[in-house]
C-alpha cells in the first residue's frame, strides 16, 4: 500500500480480514487506513470513527485515526491523540 506497487491487492486484503473478523479493531484500521490511502477520506473516518470513543485502543488504530483525522483537517485533534502515543524516539 504504501509503495503503491499493488492497490487493489493492498485493498482486497484489508476488506477480506474484515469480512471475517469484523470486530477486529487492527483489521478495522487496516481497511481504514487503505481507504484513506485510496483517497477515500470520508469513508475512513465512517470506519474508523465508532472505535475512537472506545479506551484502550491499539496503537495501530490511534495512528490510523490520527493520520485520517490530519486528513480531514483536524490536526490539532491528531496532534493530541498521536502524541498520547509515546512513541519511542
Amino acid at each position: 500500500m504504501l509503495t503503491n506497487r499493488d492497490q487493489r491487492l493492498a485493498n482486497t486484503i484489508p476488506q477480506e480480514n474484515l469480512i471475517r473478523e469484523p470486530g477486529n479493531e487492527n483489521f478495522t484500521a487496516a481497511r481504514a487506513f487503505a481507504l484513506l490511502m485510496g483517497n477515500q477520506t470520508r469513508t475512513a473516518m465512517v470506519l474508523i470513527q465508532p472505535l475512537a470513543n472506545r479506551d484502550n485502543l491499539a496503537p495501530g488504530v490511534i495512528f490510523v485515526y490520527g493520520l485520517i483525522l490530519t486528513k480531514d483537517r483536524q490536526k490539532e485533534v491528531a496532534r493530541q491523540l498521536l502524541r498520547a502515543l509515546q512513541l519511542p524516539r
